[in-house]
């Protein structure tokens, strides 16, 4: 058996569509019985031969009550659109087919009453087409024009607003047509030879369209007046939708029976009597197992639901963080969590009370009165409090009863203390390495100031006497050249030759240092076009030379121009140096791709290296040769590696003993 809530859903989506059902199948029998009117078709008129036939006039009645009923359907669309004008016509076309069938009923019981003769009767067609003799020929009868008249007056009153009560009285007239035709049908089914002879009887056409009128009627108001019980998911509801349904079958049931005894006389008065009772004590007892079975399952839910409202409250009173509620007058209403526990907030304390109490303070600006009065609007907000030596991060939301209306407010507090005192210590810690960075940058000030003043000295306090050495040694290898031997001569240039290395290595260090201090300034460089310049200058240092060079079209990057120009001078410089002993020298510049980051290459086939002094290649004063091999002074590459450093880049060598080296390097900046 289903849950009460699923039947509830599928009664509502039954009633949602019985009333358009019920005005279409309504407005339908009534234009077929005009057509039949109209064309003399007998089955148009009546179920079958011999019983009573509709009149013209019912007929019209019913279109206007089911397109009535059509356009009540309709009236929901004023909630979904703003046009004013557009409900305001169909609420002008309920009426005005509503009053059809009500102005016919009035002219009709007025014609009863008072004997006029206002002509109705053959409003639409000849009286003499009435094929079934009777007093009346052509007129509805009296009973049909109460009903059209009851449906006039019930279908505007159910439009009025809910507080006027007008669809309880709707339902009632409702329910007063229903009432009325299931008395006709039962006598006609108890008795239908003295049903024919009553000229005050419906026909039955007429009978089935005033209940199929009726139920389409009460079920488009579903959720108002007598109604509402049936979309109800209490017990109350359940019954309605068990006995509403019995409350007509079994009257129906029993006048069956007594027809079919009437028919066959099979049986007496006392077994029909018998079998009645027996058919209302299955349908009663049917209804009873029903009964006990819903009961069962609510039972069953009830405990279900009483179970995980004590996990609810155990999960609840073990939770760290305190939990609490308020009415819409800010007083706490409950509080939760072993929290409130650890802070001896037991419910007996503060329930009852509001923050400014709890807190002893009469300011109503506080952090806890502000987020109360916002949450009361719809707005969550949050805000920390320290209480009892601990912290914490308080959260408010606003609390909503089941139709979605704020009741109060839901506070949740989380300790926050032990992220406060990580954050102290970050504080700490952070304040100390900002102290820490001060104190290295000052010590790295004084570094940089006393390698300026090393710079100075050695640019100036140093040259001088290395200029002395260098000028003297010159006179004395020009003056006194007569009277030095061989021997002599060569000392002498030995010592020329010393001083002007060590001018040289003085001049490395000044690029070295000038590399770290000075400012750099990012622009776009091309590589391609800088290196064809410097081995044109490397080409007219030494013409007698035939080097070729290979250097890839347009490569460019981002970066210091003048640094990047160091760095392919220093490199291309000692390709030139280490390719001075082949006559088949080359030198190339090239750019691979490799995991989408471009590596340049500058590659030659001299002199090369072994790989297992390759972690010297960029240290100071570091030499791979020997100075009898080749000239230099070590400071070139570690002044490269530090240019490309600086860029963000890397760089690293490989070579082979006479088989060439290659130097590769990275620049974040470059240009794909």
């Amino acid at each position: 058996m289903k849950s009460n809530s699923v039947q509830v859903s599928k009664t509502a989506a039954f009633l949602n569509s019985v009333p358009l059902i019920a005005s279409i199948t309504v407005s339908i029998f009534g234009m077929l019985t005009l057509i039949g009117w109209m064309l003399q078709i007998d089955q148009a008129l009546r179920i079958a031969p011999g019983l009573l036939e509709m009149t013209p006039n019912t007929a019209l009645s019913f279109i206007g009550c089911g397109s009535a009923l059509w356009l009540f359907t309709r009236r929901g669309v004023r909630n979904k659109t703003a046009d004013r004008r557009r409900f305001d016509w169909i609420l002008l076309g309920i009426g005005l087919c509503a009053s059809v069938g009500g102005v016919l009923g009035a002219i009709t019981l007025s014609k009863y009453g008072f004997a006029w003769n206002l002509g109705i009767d053959a409003l639409l067609f000849d009286n003499s087409t009435a094929r079934l003799q009777s007093a009346l020929p052509g007129r509805m009868s009296q009973d049909a024009a109460v009903g059209f008249i009851l449906f006039s007056i019930a279908l505007p009153l159910a439009l009025q607003p809910p507080r006027f009560w007008g669809h309880v009285v709707a339902q009632l007239l409702m329910l007063i047509i229903i009432l009325n035709a299931l008395r006709f049908l039962i006598v006609y089914l108890v008795d239908t030879a003295n049903a024919l002879r009553d000229h005050s009887m419906m026909s039955l056409y007429t009978i089935l369209l005033f209940l199929v009128l009726g139920i389409g009627t009460l079920s488009a108001m579903p959720r108002q007046g007598l109604m509402a019980i049936a979309l109800s998911d209490g017990l109350g509801g359940f019954v309605f939708r068990r006995l509403v349904p019995l409350a007509f079958i079994l009257p129906l049931l029993v006048s069956a029976l007594e027809r079919w005894n009437q028919a066959t006389g099979l049986f007496g008065v006392g077994l029909g009597l018998t079998l009645m009772i027996a058919l209302s004590l299955g349908l009663f007892w049917l209804f009873a197992w029903l009964l006990d079975r819903t009961d069962f399952q609510r039972n069953a839910a009830e405990q279900a639901l009483r179970t995980n409202m004590t996990q609810l409250e155990l999960i609840a009173a073990q939770m760290p963080s305190i939990l609490w509620t308020t009415d819409m007058d800010c007083r706490v209403t409950s509080v939760v969590g072993r929290g409130a526990v650890q802070l001896t907030l037991e419910s007996d304390s503060i329930l009852g009370k509001t923050p400014a109490e709890l807190l002893d303070t009469s300011d109503m600006q506080s952090p806890e009165m502000a987020a109360l009065r916002r949450s009361f609007q719809g707005q969550p907000s949050r805000y920390e409090r320290f209480n009892r030596g601990r912290y914490y991060d308080v959260r408010v939301e606003p609390l909503r009863d089941q139709r979605n209306q704020i009741i109060g407010s839901i506070n949740i507090a989380v300790d926050i203390t032990e992220r406060k005192q990580v954050e102290e210590e970050v504080r700490c810690l952070n304040t100390e390495l900002e102290q820490r960075v001060r104190e290295r940058t000052a010590q790295l000030e004084a570094a940089n100031q006393e390698l300026e003043a090393f710079s100075y000295s050695v640019s100036h306090d140093l040259r001088a006497p290395l200029r002395s050495l260098d000028g003297f040694s010159r006179t004395l290898s020009e003056d006194y050249n007569d009277r030095l031997d061989a021997q002599g001569q060569m000392y002498i240039q030995r010592i020329r030759g010393a001083s002007q290395r060590m001018g040289q290595l003085i001049d490395d260090l000044l690029d070295l240092s000038l590399v770290i201090r000075d400012e750099m300034h990012i622009e776009t460089v091309d590589l391609s076009a800088m290196i064809r310049t410097i081995a044109a200058e490397l080409q007219q240092t030494a013409p007698e030379r035939s080097v070729a060079f290979e250097i890839a079209d347009t490569v460019l990057v981002k970066g210091d121009a003048r640094l990047l120009r160091i760095v392919m001078g220093n490199i291309l410089h000692n390709a030139w140096k280490f390719t001075g002993r082949r006559e088949d020298a080359w030198i190339s510049f090239n750019v691979m791709l490799k995991e989408d980051q471009q590596i340049y290459v500058v590659q030659d086939n001299g002199a090369g290296f072994d790989m297992a002094y390759a972690h010297k290649l960029f240290g100071p004063f570091q030499r791979l040769h020997s100075e009898s091999e080749f000239a230099g002074t070590g400071i070139g590459l570690a002044t490269v590696q530090r240019i490309i450093h600086r860029h963000g880049g890397t760089i690293w060598g490989e070579g082979v003993v006479d088989r060439g080296a290659a130097f590769f390097f990275t620049l974040p900046g470059d240009m794909q």
